[in-house]
Protein backbone atom coordinates (compact mmCIF):
# COMPACT_ATOMS: atom_id res chain seq x y z
CA UNK A 1 0.00 0.00 0.00
CA UNK A 2 1.47 3.34 -1.39
CA UNK A 3 1.92 5.16 2.43
CA UNK A 4 0.43 2.15 4.12
CA UNK A 5 -2.96 3.27 2.86
CA UNK A 6 -3.30 3.19 -0.66
CA UNK A 7 -2.08 0.98 -3.50
CA UNK A 8 0.63 2.52 -5.73
CA UNK A 9 -1.65 1.78 -8.89
CA UNK A 10 -4.72 3.92 -7.14
CA UNK A 11 -2.78 6.61 -6.56
CA UNK A 12 -0.93 6.61 -9.77
CA UNK A 13 -4.76 6.47 -11.28
CA UNK A 14 -5.77 9.53 -9.39
CA UNK A 15 -2.46 11.44 -10.66
CA UNK A 16 -2.83 10.51 -13.94
CA UNK A 17 -6.91 11.48 -13.76
CA UNK A 18 -5.82 15.04 -12.03
CA UNK A 19 -5.12 18.39 -13.47
CA UNK A 20 -2.58 20.06 -11.71
CA UNK A 21 -3.14 23.31 -13.28
CA UNK A 22 -6.89 23.03 -12.39
CA UNK A 23 -5.79 22.24 -8.97
CA UNK A 24 -3.02 24.99 -8.31
CA UNK A 25 -5.53 27.37 -9.87
CA UNK A 26 -8.10 27.13 -6.98
CA UNK A 27 -5.03 28.54 -4.83
CA UNK A 28 -2.77 30.51 -7.17
CA UNK A 29 -3.81 33.45 -9.79
CA UNK A 30 -1.77 31.34 -13.37
CA UNK A 31 -0.82 32.80 -16.47
CA UNK A 32 0.99 31.02 -19.87
CA UNK A 33 4.73 31.38 -19.83
CA UNK A 34 5.57 29.20 -22.51
CA UNK A 35 5.50 25.44 -21.84
CA UNK A 36 4.62 26.58 -18.18
CA UNK A 37 2.26 28.35 -16.34
CA UNK A 38 3.50 30.98 -13.88
CA UNK A 39 1.95 32.89 -10.71
CA UNK A 40 2.92 34.75 -7.40
CA UNK A 41 4.13 31.59 -4.61
CA UNK A 42 2.03 30.68 -2.15
CA UNK A 43 4.42 29.65 0.29
CA UNK A 44 6.23 32.49 0.75
CA UNK A 45 5.92 36.55 0.09
CA UNK A 46 7.19 37.23 -3.51
CA UNK A 47 6.16 40.40 -5.77
CA UNK A 48 8.18 38.55 -9.14
CA UNK A 49 6.31 35.58 -9.73
CA UNK A 50 8.95 32.26 -9.75
CA UNK A 51 6.41 29.79 -9.30
CA UNK A 52 5.65 27.41 -12.01
CA UNK A 53 3.42 24.70 -13.05
CA UNK A 54 4.16 22.23 -15.97
CA UNK A 55 0.96 20.94 -17.31
CA UNK A 56 2.70 18.33 -19.43
CA UNK A 57 4.92 16.88 -16.38
CA UNK A 58 1.76 17.61 -14.02
CA UNK A 59 4.61 19.13 -11.54
CA UNK A 60 4.94 22.44 -9.70
CA UNK A 61 8.10 24.15 -8.39
CA UNK A 62 9.22 27.24 -7.19
CA UNK A 63 12.58 28.99 -8.04
CA UNK A 64 12.08 31.69 -5.22
CA UNK A 65 12.03 28.80 -2.04
CA UNK A 66 12.22 25.48 -3.63
CA UNK A 67 9.23 24.04 -2.98
CA UNK A 68 8.24 21.36 -5.63
CA UNK A 69 6.11 18.09 -6.51
CA UNK A 70 3.40 17.01 -7.87
CA UNK A 71 -0.07 17.84 -7.32
CA UNK A 72 -0.37 15.30 -3.87
CA UNK A 73 2.28 17.21 -2.89
CA UNK A 74 0.81 20.84 -3.23
CA UNK A 75 -2.24 19.84 -1.98
CA UNK A 76 -0.43 18.24 1.33
CA UNK A 77 1.44 22.07 1.43
CA UNK A 78 -1.25 24.17 0.15
CA UNK A 79 -4.26 22.71 2.61
CA UNK A 80 -2.28 21.57 5.36
CA UNK A 81 -3.20 17.37 4.07
CA UNK A 82 -2.23 14.57 4.40
CA UNK A 83 -1.10 11.86 1.85
CA UNK A 84 -4.59 10.23 2.49
CA UNK A 85 -6.38 13.40 2.68
CA UNK A 86 -4.60 14.74 -0.45
CA UNK A 87 -5.35 11.04 -2.45
CA UNK A 88 -9.28 10.88 -0.88
CA UNK A 89 -9.96 14.97 -2.15
CA UNK A 90 -8.44 14.52 -5.22
CA UNK A 91 -10.11 10.86 -5.98
CA UNK A 92 -13.37 12.79 -4.92
CA UNK A 93 -12.58 16.00 -7.46
CA UNK A 94 -11.93 13.60 -10.34
CA UNK A 95 -14.32 10.09 -9.96
CA UNK A 96 -12.00 7.69 -8.70
CA UNK A 97 -13.10 5.07 -6.59
CA UNK A 98 -11.24 4.32 -3.37
CA UNK A 99 -11.20 1.16 -1.75
CA UNK A 100 -12.04 1.58 2.16
CA UNK A 101 -9.08 2.38 4.19
CA UNK A 102 -8.14 0.15 6.84
CA UNK A 103 -8.46 1.41 9.76
CA UNK A 104 -8.49 0.72 13.68
CA UNK A 105 -11.88 0.00 15.28
CA UNK A 106 -10.68 2.86 17.80
CA UNK A 107 -10.09 5.48 14.59
CA UNK A 108 -13.24 3.84 12.93
CA UNK A 109 -15.89 4.98 15.75
CA UNK A 110 -13.95 8.63 15.79
CA UNK A 111 -14.67 8.96 12.38
CA UNK A 112 -18.05 7.91 12.60
CA UNK A 113 -18.93 9.66 15.22
CA UNK A 114 -17.37 13.16 13.58
CA UNK A 115 -19.82 12.54 10.53
CA UNK A 116 -22.53 12.20 12.81
CA UNK A 117 -21.90 15.75 14.02
CA UNK A 118 -21.11 17.13 10.80
CA UNK A 119 -24.71 16.00 10.00
CA UNK A 120 -26.52 17.47 13.16
CA UNK A 121 -24.66 21.08 12.46
CA UNK A 122 -25.86 20.72 8.94
CA UNK A 123 -29.40 19.82 10.36
CA UNK A 124 -29.36 22.73 12.79
CA UNK A 125 -28.25 24.75 9.52
CA UNK A 126 -31.14 23.98 7.80
CA UNK A 127 -33.06 24.42 10.13
CA UNK A 128 -32.17 27.76 11.08
CA UNK A 129 -32.00 29.01 6.93
CA UNK A 130 -35.70 27.48 7.20
CA UNK A 131 -36.60 29.73 9.63
CA UNK A 132 -35.39 33.02 7.93
CA UNK A 133 -36.39 32.65 4.41
CA UNK A 134 -39.11 31.07 4.63
CA UNK A 135 -41.44 30.81 7.59
CA UNK A 136 -43.43 33.59 9.34
CA UNK A 137 -41.92 33.31 12.71
CA UNK A 138 -38.51 34.03 10.54
CA UNK A 139 -40.52 37.71 9.88
CA UNK A 140 -38.15 39.57 13.08
CA UNK A 141 -35.24 38.13 11.63
CA UNK A 142 -35.66 38.78 7.91
CA UNK A 143 -36.59 42.65 8.99
CA UNK A 144 -33.45 42.71 10.92
CA UNK A 145 -31.22 41.14 8.18
CA UNK A 146 -32.78 44.07 6.03
CA UNK A 147 -31.89 47.13 8.71
CA UNK A 148 -28.13 45.99 8.37
CA UNK A 149 -28.40 46.14 4.55
CA UNK A 150 -28.28 42.71 4.05
CA UNK A 151 -29.48 41.13 0.31
CA UNK A 152 -31.37 38.10 -0.17
CA UNK A 153 -28.85 36.80 -2.17
CA UNK A 154 -25.91 37.30 0.69
CA UNK A 155 -28.60 35.83 2.71
CA UNK A 156 -28.83 32.42 0.29
CA UNK A 157 -24.91 32.32 -0.53
CA UNK A 158 -23.96 32.09 3.13
CA UNK A 159 -27.04 30.19 4.28
CA UNK A 160 -27.69 32.66 7.16
CA UNK A 161 -30.51 31.80 9.65
CA UNK A 162 -32.53 32.58 12.53
CA UNK A 163 -33.45 31.06 15.50
CA UNK A 164 -36.80 31.22 17.80
CA UNK A 165 -37.18 33.41 20.99
CA UNK A 166 -38.40 29.89 22.45
CA UNK A 167 -36.36 27.29 24.29
CA UNK A 168 -37.57 24.33 22.78
CA UNK A 169 -37.33 25.21 18.56
CA UNK A 170 -34.65 23.19 18.10
CA UNK A 171 -34.59 20.63 20.79
CA UNK A 172 -38.08 19.82 19.22
CA UNK A 173 -37.09 19.86 15.84
CA UNK A 174 -33.98 17.57 16.27
CA UNK A 175 -36.45 15.05 18.88
CA UNK A 176 -38.65 14.66 15.22
CA UNK A 177 -35.37 13.43 13.62
CA UNK A 178 -34.28 10.98 15.64
CA UNK A 179 -31.06 12.76 17.34
CA UNK A 180 -28.87 12.55 19.61
CA UNK A 181 -29.53 15.07 22.21
CA UNK A 182 -25.88 14.30 23.54
CA UNK A 183 -24.19 14.66 20.56
CA UNK A 184 -25.92 18.10 19.72
CA UNK A 185 -24.70 18.88 23.11
CA UNK A 186 -21.39 17.89 22.82
CA UNK A 187 -21.18 21.03 19.25
CA UNK A 188 -23.22 23.47 21.83
CA UNK A 189 -26.23 23.85 19.95
CA UNK A 190 -28.50 22.50 22.72
CA UNK A 191 -27.78 22.52 27.07
CA UNK A 192 -29.58 20.02 29.49
CA UNK A 193 -31.72 21.75 31.70
CA UNK A 194 -31.02 21.64 35.54
CA UNK A 195 -33.52 18.42 36.39
CA UNK A 196 -34.96 17.17 33.27
CA UNK A 197 -35.12 18.46 29.66
CA UNK A 198 -32.93 20.15 26.86
CA UNK A 199 -33.25 23.83 25.62
CA UNK A 200 -31.60 25.69 22.84
CA UNK A 201 -28.08 27.50 23.22
CA UNK A 202 -29.58 30.56 20.28
CA UNK A 203 -32.45 31.67 20.74
CA UNK A 204 -33.66 35.36 19.11
CA UNK A 205 -30.20 35.62 17.34
CA UNK A 206 -29.52 35.69 13.87
CA UNK A 207 -27.28 32.63 12.94
CA UNK A 208 -23.61 32.39 11.04
CA UNK A 209 -23.20 29.26 10.00
CA UNK A 210 -19.28 28.49 9.88
CA UNK A 211 -17.87 25.88 7.31
CA UNK A 212 -14.72 24.25 6.35
CA UNK A 213 -13.44 24.28 3.07
CA UNK A 214 -15.22 20.72 2.51
CA UNK A 215 -18.34 22.77 2.44
CA UNK A 216 -19.41 21.12 6.16
CA UNK A 217 -20.79 23.05 9.14
CA UNK A 218 -18.76 22.75 11.63
CA UNK A 219 -20.35 25.68 13.92
CA UNK A 220 -22.50 28.94 14.46
CA UNK A 221 -22.31 32.41 15.44
CA UNK A 222 -25.24 33.58 17.09
CA UNK A 223 -26.24 37.55 16.75
CA UNK A 224 -28.86 39.08 19.32
CA UNK A 225 -31.44 40.28 17.65
CA UNK A 226 -33.71 42.27 20.48
CA UNK A 227 -30.81 42.89 22.84
CA UNK A 228 -29.12 41.71 25.54
CA UNK A 229 -26.36 39.83 26.58
CA UNK A 230 -23.90 38.52 25.46
CA UNK A 231 -24.21 40.87 22.01
CA UNK A 232 -22.70 37.29 19.97
CA UNK A 233 -22.72 33.64 20.94
CA UNK A 234 -20.54 31.34 19.62
CA UNK A 235 -19.74 27.79 19.24
CA UNK A 236 -17.54 25.96 21.71
CA UNK A 237 -14.35 24.24 20.18
CA UNK A 238 -15.54 20.67 19.64
CA UNK A 239 -13.60 17.53 17.90
CA UNK A 240 -15.11 19.30 14.76
CA UNK A 241 -14.74 22.99 15.14
CA UNK A 242 -11.40 24.79 16.06
CA UNK A 243 -12.12 28.20 15.68
CA UNK A 244 -8.17 28.78 15.41
CA UNK A 245 -7.87 27.06 12.27
CA UNK A 246 -11.09 28.42 10.39
CA UNK A 247 -12.28 31.82 8.72
CA UNK A 248 -15.69 32.93 8.26
CA UNK A 249 -16.46 32.99 4.64
CA UNK A 250 -13.76 31.21 3.27
CA UNK A 251 -16.13 28.39 1.63
CA UNK A 252 -16.70 31.33 -0.61
CA UNK A 253 -14.18 33.43 -0.53
CA UNK A 254 -11.46 30.74 -2.20
CA UNK A 255 -13.07 30.35 -5.50
CA UNK A 256 -11.85 34.79 -5.44
CA UNK A 257 -8.55 34.85 -3.83
CA UNK A 258 -6.55 33.37 -6.20
CA UNK A 259 -8.03 35.84 -9.25
CA UNK A 260 -7.46 38.87 -6.62
CA UNK A 261 -4.13 37.57 -5.89
CA UNK A 262 -4.78 38.70 -2.09
CA UNK A 263 -6.93 37.81 0.86
CA UNK A 264 -8.66 40.95 3.18
CA UNK A 265 -9.51 39.99 6.29
CA UNK A 266 -11.51 41.47 8.51
CA UNK A 267 -13.15 41.33 12.41
CA UNK A 268 -16.39 40.38 12.13
CA UNK A 269 -19.69 38.36 10.15
CA UNK A 270 -21.30 41.60 9.43
CA UNK A 271 -18.29 43.20 8.18
CA UNK A 272 -17.30 40.19 5.47
CA UNK A 273 -21.04 39.95 4.70
CA UNK A 274 -20.91 43.69 3.93
CA UNK A 275 -17.57 43.23 1.73
CA UNK A 276 -18.89 40.30 0.11
CA UNK A 277 -22.05 42.19 -0.63
CA UNK A 278 -20.34 45.00 -2.94
CA UNK A 279 -18.11 42.94 -4.85
CA UNK A 280 -15.06 41.94 -2.72
CA UNK A 281 -15.38 38.65 -2.33
CA UNK A 282 -11.43 37.88 -1.45
CA UNK A 283 -12.82 38.41 1.96
CA UNK A 284 -12.37 36.45 5.33
CA UNK A 285 -13.43 37.20 8.70
CA UNK A 286 -11.43 35.71 12.16
CA UNK A 287 -13.35 34.06 14.66
CA UNK A 288 -11.91 34.98 17.71
CA UNK A 289 -8.36 36.24 19.00
CA UNK A 290 -6.97 32.49 18.40
CA UNK A 291 -6.03 32.77 14.83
Amino acid sequence: MANGFFSEEKVSEIRDRSSILEVVSDYVNLKKAGKNHKGLCPFHSEKTPSFMVNEEKQIFHCFGCGVGGDVFKFLMKVANFSFPQAVEELAKRYGVRLPPRELSPAKKKEMAKREILFQINLMASEYFHDLLSRRREGEEGRRYLSQRGMSEKIIKEHRLGYSLERWDGLVQYLQERKVSLELAWEIGLIFPKKREGWYDAFRGRILFPIFDLQQRVVGFGGRVVRGGEPKYLNSPESSVYHKGEILYGLQVAKGYIPEKDCVIIVEGYFDLLTLHQFGLKHSVATLGTAL
